[in-house]
C-alpha cells in the first residue's frame, strides 16, 4: 500500500466519524463512503496475496531448480545407492563446467513404469540460489560440449504443469 492509498482511506475514515458524530447524519454517504473503503480494502488485499504468493517459497524453490532429462538411470541394485550415483553424477557435471554451486536437492521425477519402453526419467536439481541457476543456464553451450553429457539437456523448472 502506498502513502496516496494510506491517506485516502484516512480521509474516507475521518468523513464517516464526522458524519457519524452529527446529529443528523446522511446515510447515502455513509453507506458510499463505507463501500469505497471496502472496494480499497479488497484491492489492497488483493496486493497483499499477489505478493506473498509470488514469494512464496515455492516460487522462490522453482527459481532455483533446473530438470535434467536424458541422463542414464544409474545401475545401482538398492535406492540409496542410486541415489548416490545420481549425486556424483551431478557433482561431476558442475565440475566439468566449472560451476560452483551447491545442490539443495537431486532426485528423479516421474516413474519407469509409466512408460512401455524404459527411458531415463528426469532428474530435478535444485540449487541453493537462484544465482546459481542462472550461471548453470549460461553454461548450456558448453554442457553440450562435454562427452558424457552429450545425450542430456536440462531446462528451467517451472512446476508440476510443467511435467
Amino acid at each position: 500500500m502506498d502513502s496516496a492509498q494510506a491517506e485516502s482511506i484516512s480521509a474516507l475514515v475521518n468523513t464517516l466519524e464526522k458524519a457519524i458524530a452529527g446529529e443528523e447524519a446522511d446515510w447515502k454517504t455513509l453507506c458510499l463512503t463505507i463501500t469505497q473503503l471496502v472496494k480499497d480494502q479488497m484491492t489492497i488485499m488483493q496486493e497483499i496475496m499477489a505478493f506473498l504468493k509470488e514469494n512464496s517459497a515455492e516460487a522462490k524453490e522453482r527459481y532455483r531448480s533446473l530438470v535434467i532429462f536424458g541422463l542414464p538411470e544409474p545401475i545401482a541394485s538398492t535406492p540409496s545407492e542410486r541415489i548416490e550415483e545420481d549425486k556424483r553424477t551431478i557433482t561431476q557435471l558442475l565440475d566439468e563446467l566449472d560451476v560452483e554451486a551447491v545442490p539443495t536437492a537431486i532426485y528423479r521425477l516421474l516413474s519407469n513404469k509409466s512408460f512401455d519402453k524404459p527411458r531415463p526419467r528426469l532428474l530435478k536439481l535444485v540449487l541453493s540460489t537462484s544465482a546459481q541457476s542462472e550461471i548453470l543456464c549460461e553454461a548450456q553451450r558448453s554442457w553440450l560440449d562435454l562427452l558424457n553429457f552429450r545425450r542430456s539437456l536440462y531446462f528451467p523448472f517451472f512446476g508440476a504443469r510443467m511435467v
